[in-house]
């Protein structure tokens, strides 16, 4: 008893050294892997599609894709007030099932304070037989204040045959020798 009263501190030194080789002989090995390799990071998502001039009227419009479309897809580009005077044109191809007669389109135009942009909606029109007539008719027009217009589910009459594309046909007013640069968003309902 007098070797564990003079030597306490030993016995205790010892008794913990022989407590944690036993808890580590009977514990699971641990194994740290490093996490696996995500690969490169994904592409930046680019903010807008541009604009391909010349598209200033019908027969060169930029091609934007095909309605319907869920998702707000964006166009930038930019066009001369005046002089010359610059429209930019898009056209949008309209599939839909054969009884939808009616399709909602929403667009959203942003650009600079100082320039007011305007905006026409146009289909084809065809002959008796189906061929385009290379005229165009207009279904909507809409103009807001500086800066900004947003066309809120414009109706855009449908017919697989007949009402088959929609052209945009963007316009700006403002200061005549100012190049206005724009963001169009569009989407259907």
């Amino acid at each position: 008893m007098k070797l564990i009263k003079d030597n306490i501190e030993l016995f205790i030194m010892y008794g913990c050294v022989a407590a944690f080789c036993f808890f580590f002989a009977c514990g699971d090995t641990i194994i740290v892997e490093p996490p696996p390799d995500p690969g490169p990071p994904p592409p930046p998502i680019p903010e807008c599609e541009q604009e391909i001039e010349p598209n200033d009227h019908f027969a060169i419009a930029d091609f934007l894709g095909v309605l319907p479309v869920v998702a707000p897809e964006m166009v930038c580009g930019d066009m001369y007030i005046w002089p010359p005077h610059d429209a930019d044109v898009f056209f949008l191809y309209l599939s839909a099932p054969e009884f939808v007669e009616e399709m909602y389109v929403s667009i959203v135009v942003s650009t600079d304070l100082d320039t007011t942009p305007k905006i026409n909606l146009y289909q084809t029109i065809y002959d008796g037989n189906g061929n385009p007539t290379e005229d165009y008719q207009l279904i909507g027009q809409y103009i807001q204040g500086p800066g900004l217009l947003f066309v809120d589910e414009a109706v855009v009459p449908h017919h697989p045959l007949e009402n088959n594309d929609l052209f945009i046909v963007l316009e700006a007013f403002g200061d005549p020798y100012h190049i206005a640069e724009y963001e169009l968003e569009y989407w259907s309902n």
